[in-house]
């Protein structure tokens, strides 16, 4: 067995979930349908999901069994502005500058979405 082959035999042992924000990006989008059909990683698109969907569509690929979230959505989300409301840096926010904020940090929103989900996430 490879180098390469033990790599991703234990990474598919592991499956970890990878978040990936950057999803209107082709390359991507390539990578989310690389390791989703390898079974290395469970990949979670962030971004528009009409978007992703017609980028996916134009480049002829097939994101069935990758998951996405919506950051419009995300940003509205009582679960995760609970989250964030326990980190000092936002506490003081209003609702409306808590979503404003989530809105332009998308990779901020995927960190806290797998922490109100229970995902074990590193910075």
């Amino acid at each position: 067995m490879s180098i390469i082959e033990r790599i991703r035999s234990k990474a598919a042992a592991k499956c970890p979930v990878v978040v990936l924000p950057e999803s209107t990006d082709e390359r991507i989008l390539q990578a989310a349908v690389e390791l989703n059909n390898l079974g290395i990683a469970r990949p979670v698109l962030l971004g528009d999901n009409k978007e992703l969907q017609a980028l996916a569509n134009k480049h002829q690929l097939d994101l069935s069994g990758i998951a996405s979230h919506d950051i419009e959505a995300l940003a509205h989300s009582e679960s995760l502005q609970r989250y964030l409301r326990t980190k000092k840096w936002y506490a003081d926010l209003s609702e409306s500058a808590l979503i404003e904020t989530l809105q332009g940090r998308c990779l901020c929103g995927g960190r806290c979405l797998f922490n109100v989900q229970g995902a074990q996430c590193r910075p």
